[in-house]
């Protein structure tokens, strides 16, 4: 019983690690097109500073996701060594 459940937590952290990794993937690819869109779009300034700034939010949560992931992967290997 307890076996299962130490399986069934280590799969949790797996799906948890790779979740979070796409999340991460997916924010930056959004941040560069948004900071891409920034300078293509110079026909209209006024929306520039949203562009930025949704850009830095979209970095700044990829940066989070990344390092969750790892965190969750850090708890997966310290687990897998005892």
């Amino acid at each position: 019983m307890l076996f299962r459940q130490v399986i069934g937590l280590k799969k949790h952290w797996n799906e948890l690690v790779i979740d979070f990794k796409n999340y991460a993937i997916v924010l930056l690819a959004l941040g560069t097109f948004f900071y891409i869109g920034i300078f293509v779009s110079s026909e209209h300034p006024s929306g520039q500073p949203g562009m930025l700034g949704a850009s830095g939010m979209m970095l700044l949560a990829a940066m989070i996701c990344f390092k969750v992931s790892l965190v969750y992967k850090k708890k997966l290997q310290e687990d897998t060594e005892q």
